[in-house]
């Protein structure tokens, strides 16, 4: 028995030992918070609390993770929730220049109840290269899983993502890089509308490509300009009892860019301000509950300060943030054209 409460204090240290735990907090202003034509201004709270845990076995080769966020916000506190998630990885490193992991995920989230509709159970496989050719950094990737909606079977679906990335830095402080990605979801329930419109299987995809530049201007500044283009189609999901949408991401065509600028200010401060413009095709379901799709110019901007408190150490750190944004949206669907302004403030302490 005494060799059982050694054992089981033993593990239970190293299980501590091995966790880490973020807490955040912040609220601020914003005029804006839905995004649509009618504003409701609004001053809103968050928290959340961020658990991690792995541990390395087989010599490192194989690393198991736990992942678990929970969130909440005021007043709105029907957006909140908490999400899981349980991984293993095997690593293999070939040689210097090339390595491979292959692994598995199962998670999923707990909305509030006016939100259990949109709650999801996942299953994921992945494998992923890394090598080194000529200075450049390349990466492939492969993922595949499903997603099961448990109060709404119509929105569950089958998903693959490929996907391919390299990137190079020289000695003049300038990062150049890119990628291509393709990913497709196949929905496992045939809904009421699919059978009305003659789709046996209803299904999304996308195409899409993205670089950026990076130049470092002095020793404490920097600017990376990014762009990326895609080319996506499909269409929202209606539940069968029209109570419910669920938005496909892949449903969306267009192309945009960021510009921001970083500065590693004195006292150990970080500033980032950006600028960024998209132009996209979207598809949703409009006001009158039919399928459509809407072109939206989006404009934004915003500048950020954090900074680490110095009176903690790197293990147990406290740091602050506070952004201000802006953003406009035209739209050829009125009820999508908005302008929005916000500030927030928040405090993270990690232990």
């Amino acid at each position: 028995m005494t060799t059982l409460a050694c054992l089981a204090l033993i593990v239970g240290e190293s299980f501590a030992s091995d966790l880490r735990w973020t807490l955040s907090s912040g609220g601020g202003f914003d005029s804006n918070p839905a995004g649509y034509d009618q504003a409701n201004m609004q001053a809103l709270g968050w928290s959340k609390l961020d658990t991690r845990w792995s541990k390395d076995i087989e010599s490192g080769s194989v690393k198991i993770a736990y992942n678990g966020i929970g969130y909440s916000y005021l007043p709105e506190s029907a957006w909140s929730g908490h999400r899981h998630g349980l991984s293993a990885t095997y690593t293999s490193a070939v040689s210097s220049d090339f390595r491979y992991d292959l692994g598995t995920t199962v998670s999923g989230n707990w909305n509030h109840p006016d939100f259990t509709a949109h709650s999801y159970r996942e299953i994921e496989g992945r494998a992923s290269t890394q090598s080194k050719y000529a200075g450049w950094n390349a990466r492939t990737t492969l993922n595949l899983g499903v997603r099961l909606y448990p109060d709404s079977p119509e929105f569950d679906y089958r998903h693959v993502t490929l996907g391919a990335s390299a990137q190079q830095s020289f000695v003049t402080r300038t990062s150049v890089g890119g990628g291509v990605e393709y990913a497709t979801r196949l929905y496992t329930t045939r809904t009421i509308e699919d059978a009305f419109d003659g789709i046996l299987n209803a299904r999304s995809s996308r195409y899409r490509v993205n670089g950026f530049l990076g130049q470092g201007l002095t020793t404490t500044t920097g600017v990376k300009l990014s762009l990326y283009g895609e080319n996506g189609n499909g269409r929202s999901r209606w539940r069968d009892d029209y109570w419910q949408v669920l938005d496909d991401p892949l449903a969306t065509s267009g192309i945009g860019g960021r510009i921001q600028l970083s500065w590693l200010a004195p006292a150990g401060l970080t500033i980032r301000t950006y600028g960024e413009l998209d132009a996209l095709d979207e598809s949703y379901i409009a006001s009158d509950g039919a399928y459509a799709r809407r072109d939206d110019d989006r404009l934004g901007a915003g500048i950020s300060l954090q900074s680490v408190l110095p009176w903690f150490t790197v293990i147990n750190s406290t740091s602050f943030t506070v952004g201000v944004e802006t953003e406009r949206n035209w739209s050829t669907d009125a009820s999508y054209s908005y302008e929005q302004f916000s500030v927030m403030a928040g405090l993270m302490y990690a232990w």
